[in-house]
């Protein structure tokens, strides 16, 4: 029997493009929920009436109700395709979360949210195995219940998980949720769809992280495909062909600008090299440009200075949008970043009532190591910036594991103080 799945993952829906001018970015947010119907025309061309969405299908738990009503109209449309739906750790399962909010909306009949680990039948002889995770991180690999999960009947068994396979992209043993990159053999796996890692990647013959299907930022992978799976037999190795679905394409190029003169030569020709680049593609597609410039520093300083007014204007742009969709918090940042094998972070919450900010971050102590702390702070309600008042004050929490200080960051938000 044959069986042929379309793999994918990070959609990352509701993401903000806080970096890029208001009139940009709402064309970014958008073409993350444009891709779901390419998504699906990929499907149809293939025969495939499944779709396994490996975790990240929204950017956060907290992303504005009009993303999740029209990402589920979207999948509604699509009749006759199975959407399977995994938390990962960017939307994990937790009481009064992001899928509860999906529930009170109402799923349509072809969306199935997998909130819990244990095996489901899809399709006549083929069991699925998700590996929904409950937070940003763990120390226990979601995947390891799979070893012993029985599939009685099931030809193939296939394995649907969200995190950093051992030895890829980070430090042996140190990812936010680990996943022993043998999983497959060790649990019988026909095929493992991970998420997490933004480009089409191959880990295994029966292992494979599927990318983003649209880009979000420049890439130094390979984002922008779904993977198109078929299964040949029982036992026969999977065959695995990437289908392209971007709309963007985010393009680099370095250029050495040592005057006026080249500077003006600079002017001139970008716009010719976009429309080369774009013949050149198979496809109309729109291109996003990241020019790396060696430059004098008044040239320098007057590019950051309007860098910094196009975040500004685009972040007094979103708390409006935010108060006027009637929330109560906004994330203003998330940010992680990988320093001598650990992973550091930073995030920063903000209530729109009186520009109370509360930022949780992990800094290097170097008597103590690692430590995680949790601030309070004054904001402009209006502008997200830190008020530098006489007097103001901030408070400090520390933590011992990060799992502490989410949890003493969930009691804030929810607390309201």
């Amino acid at each position: 029997m044959r069986f042929t799945f379309v793999h994918t993952a990070d959609w990352q829906i509701g993401k903000p493009f806080a970096g890029f001018p208001p009139e940009k970015a709402p064309l970014l947010r958008q073409a993350r929920l444009d891709v779901i119907g390419r998504i699906a025309e990929t499907a149809r061309s293939v025969g495939a009436g499944h779709i396994l969405v490996a975790g990240d299908v929204y950017d956060s738990p907290d992303v504005p109700e009009r993303d999740l009503h029209q990402s589920l109209d979207k999948m509604r449309r699509e009749e006759g395709l199975i959407w399977h739906l995994l938390p990962g750790n960017h939307d994990p399962q937790q009481a009064g979360g992001i899928w509860e909010r999906l529930a009170r909306i109402g799923l349509p009949g072809n969306v199935t949210l997998h909130l819990q680990p244990g095996s489901v039948t899809i399709a006549d002889g083929v069991a699925l195995l998700p590996a929904p995770l409950n937070g940003r991180t763990s120390s226990d690999d979601p995947t390891a219940w799979m070893d012993q999960a029985a599939t009685p009947g099931a030809q193939y068994r296939i394995g649907l998980a969200h995190g950093s396979i051992q030895g890829f992209g980070s430090g042996d043993g140190d990812a936010s949720v680990p996943i022993a990159p043998k999983r497959p053999e060790l649990a019988g796996l026909d095929y493992l769809a991970l998420g997490d890692w933004h480009g089409a990647t191959q880990i295994s013959s029966r292992a494979w992280y599927s990318g983003t299907p649209e880009p979000d930022r420049f890439p130094d992978n390979e984002p922008g495909f779904v993977l198109v799976v078929t299964l040949e037999g029982p036992g026969a190795p999977p065959v695995v062909e990437r289908r392209a679905t971007a709309h963007f394409t985010w393009w680099k190029r370095d250029v050495t600008v040592t005057g006026q003169e080249t500077m003006a030569h600079f002017e001139r020709s970008s716009s010719d090299d976009v429309a080369e680049v774009g013949d050149a593609l198979e496809s109309p597609q729109v291109i996003l440009l990241d020019y790396q410039l060696a430059l004098g520093a008044g040239f320098y300083l007057r590019a950051q200075e309007i860098q910094n007014n196009h975040a500004q204007a685009a972040m007094r742009a979103r708390l409006a949008e935010a108060r006027a969709l009637g929330q109560q918090w906004v994330t203003l940042y998330n940010q992680e970043s990988r320093q001598r094998g650990h992973l550091f972070f930073q995030r920063l919450d903000m209530r729109l009532s009186d520009g109370l900010g509360v930022r949780s971050a992990s800094e290097m102590d170097w008597e103590r190591g690692r430590v995680f702390v949790l601030d309070t702070l004054q904001l402009d309600p209006y502008t997200g910036e830190l008020q530098q008042k006489a007097g103001a004050q901030t408070s400090r929490r520390e933590f011992r594991s990060r799992a502490e200080l989410e949890l003493a960051l969930q009691e804030v938000l929810e607390g309201g103080s």
